[in-house]
């Protein structure tokens, strides 16, 4: 039907928002994008402490897993990176997996009993857990220097 009919050619007036509106904009929605301090610039590459603090916390994300969260709310709950929550498997959602400590706590950490070359053939490895929700795949083109200053970096961190 609305096919058949002929075109109408209005002028569309610009953008105006009523009291209500600005109202709204001013005290509820939040722009998006940056706002404030620019974000810092990525350590150069190499393995060092820096750059794998950047890594892990702004481009990896791992404590968005290896972290425990609020099922409520998704802050985090438990010590940074001394294993998360419960996952279901990625291919069977009645296995739970949870993701483990990967910080250097001795006992529970497994960057405790993991050396350097260890833990960079872990990573080259791949997946190893069937249904690991480990996204192995990311990880394909990371190199040797990164992910020797991931290593680094949670060698430096003791959870509790």
């Amino acid at each position: 039907f609305l096919r058949s009919q002929p075109p109408v050619r209005n002028p569309v007036p610009d953008h105006d928002l009523n009291l209500m509106g600005k109202a709204v904009m001013a005290f509820a929605i939040k722009p998006v994008g940056p706002s404030g301090t620019p974000p810092a610039e990525s350590p150069p590459a190499g393995p060092t402490l820096e750059r794998g603090a950047y890594l892990v916390t702004a481009v990896a994300n791992c404590a968005g897993c290896h972290t425990q969260r609020s099922m409520v709310t998704g802050a985090y709950t438990g010590p940074r990176l001394a294993g998360g929550s419960p996952m279901e498997a990625a291919d069977n959602a009645h296995t739970k997996l949870v993701p483990p400590d990967i910080t250097a706590n001795p006992g529970t950490g497994r960057a405790a009993v993991w050396t350097e070359d260890e833990f960079v053939a872990r990573f080259r490895a791949g997946v190893r857990i069937p249904g690991s929700p480990m996204p192995w795949q990311a990880f394909r083109r990371i190199t040797d220097a990164d992910v020797r200053a991931i290593y680094r970096y949670l060698q430096s961190i003791r959870g509790s």
